[in-house]
């Protein structure tokens, strides 16, 4: 079992899509070169090295290994995340010889993006929490017995289990699948977590996609799964139903705008939480010390309310707010941002941003008709369950 304890939490079936192309000048006359990766860490403080891909920092010892199963192969995890990786290596070399994918290469990538998002980390360690939390009230309720042990045998594989199925892949595939061709100099680039799962807006989409691929039909106040993963500098997959299906080139998209790059590595820098990931130093060009003096908003948290109507969606930026039971007043940062609220009671969905927590709810209602505190920046909601109280106002 040795040789299977170093396991990758990033692919290196995937990181090889990002093998730098040139080699550093220094090592130009090295024979026993070995192509990496170059890295940097997410708020772009330290230069760009380069980490070939079988380096300790990809991988983890043990992390998928099960550690109380009798009856599955304690690395039938590791084994089956090898299985999909030969299938979507296989997919990228059909796309390299052919410029397009066969249909059964487009079910290995969607098989493989699922993978990709439940292997993560971060994923793997927060479902675990939830299982192992849930686990605990179960002991608070039997005792810790045999009767306990028995019943929650193996859950402490919960999270790694998960990954045996492919119906996270299926269910990317059914919100449809779209690939982008990259005709600009800024290149895709990717970090140790490589894919993006998010609420997807119209104004979001136009900005991602071009507003030309948009779907009809939907209002701003709409939201739809969004999926993205770089596949190679030059190649991104993105699903989600707010892209139409009747375009030109189906299912292939070419992007000219520099901007869409651009936007992408602003959400991967986000996300990131040890480092990205990039073909070649300084990916970003002239403008990546920009990106770098801009890289505040960890330590520098933009506070935000997020509200959808029955027709619109808006985003404010607030100074403060208190919670009492299931009342919030929150006090916005300009006293006429909460104006565009004045025909609205019922809001579809509320989402706050405060101090790098977040809490969502749904048909949160405006608590007074006079609007009076509205026009003096200060909005009032009422919700059917008690505000989260982890929130700090």
């Amino acid at each position: 079992m040795s040789k299977h304890a170093g396991q990758h939490i990033t692919s290196d079936c995937y990181l090889q899509s990002f093998l730098v192309t040139k080699p550093p000048a220094e090592c130009t006359q090295n024979k026993n070169f070995e192509s990496g990766v170059y890295i940097s860490d997410p708020d772009l403080k330290g230069p760009w090295k380069m980490k070939g891909t079988k380096n300790s920092i990809f991988k983890e010892t043990n992390f998928y290994t099960l550690k109380s199963s009798t009856t599955l192969d304690k690395l039938c995890v590791e084994k089956f995340l090898g299985v999909l990786e030969t299938q979507y290596g296989r997919a990228i070399k059909n796309f390299s010889r052919n410029g397009k994918f066969l249909d059964e290469d487009i079910q290995a990538i969607c098989n493989f993006v699922g993978a990709m998002f439940l292997r993560a980390r971060v994923f793997q360690s927060s479902f675990q929490d939830s299982i192992n939390q849930t686990v605990g009230f179960i002991k608070d309720f039997m005792g810790d017995t045999s009767s306990f042990c028995d019943y929650v045998k193996g859950y402490e594989d919960s999270s790694k289990k998960i990954l045996l199925s492919n119906n996270a892949g299926k269910i990317i595939k059914e919100f449809g699948v779209h690939f982008l061709i990259n005709r600009t100099n800024i290149p895709f680039i990717t970090c140790d977590q490589p894919v993006i799962r998010d609420d997807g807006c119209v104004d979001g989409i136009k900005s991602l996609v071009g507003h030309e691929y948009c779907e009809k039909g939907f209002t701003k106040a709409d939201k739809k799964p969004f999926f993205y993963m770089a596949l190679t500098p030059m190649l991104a997959f993105v699903s989600s139903e707010m892209i139409m299906k009747n375009y030109k080139f189906f299912p292939y998209i070419e992007i000219f705008d520099e901007n869409i790059p651009l936007r992408f590595f602003n959400l991967l820098q986000r996300q990131a939480k040890e480092h990205l990931i990039s073909d070649r130093p300084m990916p970003l060009g002239s403008i990546e010390g920009e990106y770098r003096r801009h890289a505040s908003w960890k330590t520098n948290e933009v506070n935000f309310i997020e509200i959808c109507t029955e027709e619109n969606r808006f985003c404010i930026d607030i100074e403060r707010f208190e919670k009492s039971g299931n009342i919030l007043k929150i006090l916005a940062k300009n006293k006429q941002d909460f104006l565009c609220l004045r025909e609205s009671n019922i809001l579809k969905n509320v989402v706050i941003q405060f101090q790098g927590e977040g809490l969502r709810r749904k048909e949160s209602e405006i608590v007074f008709g006079d609007f009076n505190g509205i026009s003096d920046g200060i909005l009032m909601l009422k919700d059917k369950l008690n505000f989260r109280q982890s929130l700090q106002g």
